[in-house]
């Protein structure tokens, strides 16, 4: 798969799923140890040897680390060492605060100085150990409010983002991270899943800010699937168009997209199989394929243009691709837990990744011989 990742001009790779997550349904986003590899995917020394192998076709590799809550399962996670402490002694807050309804799982006291420690110490061992590049931050927007985004629409106002709502230790925790990130490896790059539009989250912590790279333009793919599945092509507006490429900040580096984990897997499907809930007819499905494979083009050339011309695209553009997930054979329709799927690929797919694995390892001495980077 590398390979033809390089050769399609690829130059990073940002791995899910990678943090140890009991419950599969929540497409590795209810984790319960930050610290371990999940071994659904293979060994620790199998995610070095990838991580490597990217590195020698210049490809940068950046892990997709979830630190805005917890799974709250205390059999096997993190939250069986909330024993009912008080604050500043227990890495969870208590009560309303300590629980995300939307998610079922628990949130952290990013005012507690372990609290700090632990989240500082787990991005650093994914730098050390694996040499990842950087992280893609999920759930920014979450972290920033004490009301996590859940029912708030953001229209720019400044009273949005700086009030008693937003989480000023989570902030604080945030700039903490990309300073330590940005100090151990200068070249890293840090990514901020946020749809609120913080300002200054892209600045640099030196002039304020709050120290991130790029944040995700999640409002893109809501606009391109919706308009793929309700629009004809004859009747797109470019004034739409233009107006929701450039719905950012001036200057603020944006990853623009057509879809990702959220469109496609949570209880939808990929463009590219026809998308929408319950799916299309073959027909319908074939022309929405087509379609697809003309809006991807389309959000290359704009990205690509960019450089010399234009204002109006996003600063990279990222593509989704699922590699284990498609094999899934149903969703909880129902909330259910009783999922029936594959957690794996077939055998047939296991084995011929195990042979290109092993024939592409290196030993670890030569791990970290040089980071993939991004020019």
């Amino acid at each position: 798969m590398l390979p033809r990742i390089a050769a399609l001009g690829y130059n990073a790779v940002q791995l899910m799923a990678v943090q140890e997550h009991a419950y599969y349904a929540s497409f590795g986003y209810h984790v319960t140890n930050p610290f371990a590899v999940s071994s659904r995917s293979g060994t620790p020394e199998d995610l070095k040897a990838l991580v490597d192998e990217a590195h020698r076709l210049g490809i940068a590799v950046l892990l997709d680390v979830v630190h805005s809550h917890i799974s709250s399962n205390a059999d096997d996670g993190l939250a069986g060492f909330d024993l009912g402490q008080g604050r500043g002694s227990n890495y969870f807050l208590q009560g309303d605060a300590g629980y995300h309804k939307q998610w079922d799982s628990r949130l952290l006291d990013y005012s507690c100085y372990e609290t700090l420690r632990y989240l500082l110490s787990n991005l650093r061992y994914w730098l050390d150990e694996y040499q990842f590049d950087g992280f893609r931050f999920d759930g920014v927007t979450s972290m920033l409010y004490h009301h996590h985004g859940i029912d708030t629409g953001f229209s720019g106002n400044y009273a949005e983002y700086f009030s008693p709502a937003t989480n000023v230790d989570a902030v604080v925790y945030l700039m903490l991270a990309n300073q330590l990130i940005h100090g151990l490896v200068p070249g890293a790059v840090t990514v901020a899943e946020d749809v609120s539009g913080m300002p200054t989250l892209c600045r640099a912590v030196a002039d304020g800010g709050v120290g991130f790279d790029y944040r995700l333009g999640m409002g893109i793919p809501d606009y391109w699937i919706k308009t793929l599945k309700h629009v004809r092509d004859e009747d797109w507006r470019v004034s739409e168009i233009v107006s929701t490429l450039c719905n950012r900040r001036y200057t603020e580096k944006t990853v623009g997209y057509a879809e990702s984990h959220d469109q496609a897997l949570v209880g939808d499907q990929t463009i590219g199989e026809g998308g929408g809930k319950g799916g299309l007819s073959p027909s319908v499905a074939s022309s929405f394929s087509a379609r697809n494979m003309s809006l991807q083009f389309r959000s290359r050339v704009l990205s690509i243009v960019r450089r010399p011309v234009s204002p109006y695209s996003t600063s990279n553009l990222i593509t989704f691709l699922s590699f284990i997930l498609p094999f899934l054979r149903s969703l909880p329709p129902d909330g259910r837990r009783d999922v029936r799927w594959h957690e794996r690929p077939p055998a047939r797919l296991r084995r011929r990744g195990a042979r290109r694995c092993r024939a592409q390892a290196h030993p670890r001495g030569d791990h970290g011989s040089g980071r993939g980077g991004l020019p």
